[in-house]
């Protein structure tokens, strides 16, 4: 039988430097998380389908946040929980490639446990994920993480939506209401009616980007008869 041999390595050993490694899993905790948040922005905050009404066609589907003057939109808590089922799904797969970087070692790694807290002024992601990094017969563990994203002012957005609640009508939407209150947040909005007596809103945020596009962030309204004003 192998007996495993290991020992903590102190800080001062240089030839164990394991900063690099860090940085790379923080790398990828930035791309994962942008990628997140473009996608529960084009899904009106949601990662996976949610169980509620929704607009929907072959190619993506969108919830309501308001069916006939019923305002129904999601918790800042429940965007949140989406951003971290998606870090949860996607964030090893880059690590596992930023690890190829590095030959000298080798990984033994646990399912990372995201937690997201959109805040006014940034995206909070801390991550408990367990690595194991092993050289030889020496080893060191990294298991948190955390990080902040200042470029998307999703928390900007959402508190746009929720200013705008009144404006979606049971038979009609208040568009010039909700144009006033984009121009107060600093954002550009679009209505598009579609079948089913239901419009998309897109909201863009020019201030915030994503490989040098604009954020956007779209949602669903039904409203009786299909009219807006």
């Amino acid at each position: 039988q192998t007996k495993n041999i290991s020992r903590e390595v102190k800080p001062e050993d240089t030839s164990f430097d394991i900063t690099s490694v860090k940085s790379a899993v923080e790398t990828c905790m930035r791309s994962t998380l942008l990628e997140a948040l473009v996608v529960v922005g084009q899904q009106g905050g949601f990662y996976q389908k949610p169980r509620r009404e929704i607009w929907e066609d072959n190619l993506s589907f969108l919830p309501y946040y308001a069916v006939d003057g019923v305002v129904a939109i999601p918790p800042l808590k429940t965007i949140e929980e989406e951003i971290s089922m998606y870090i949860d799904d996607y964030l090893e797969t880059c690590t596992q490639k930023g690890f190829t970087q590095f030959p000298i070692f080798s990984f033994n790694t646990k399912q990372p446990s995201a937690t997201t807290s959109i805040t006014d002024a940034d995206v909070i992601l801390s991550v408990r994920y367990s690595i194991v990094i092993v050289k030889g017969e020496l080893t060191r563990t990294l298991d948190t993480f955390q990080i902040r994203e200042e470029d998307i002012r999703i928390k900007n957005l959402y508190d746009f939506i929720v200013d705008s609640k009144d404006a979606f009508g049971a038979s009609q939407i208040c568009t010039s209401c909700v144009e006033k209150n984009a121009e107060f947040h600093d954002l550009y909005v679009i209505f598009k009616e579609v079948p089913t007596n239901s419009f998309i809103v897109s909201i863009t945020d020019l201030n915030s980007r994503f490989k040098d596009e604009p954020y956007e962030y779209v949602f669903a309204v039904h409203v009786q008869g299909g009219q807006n004003e």
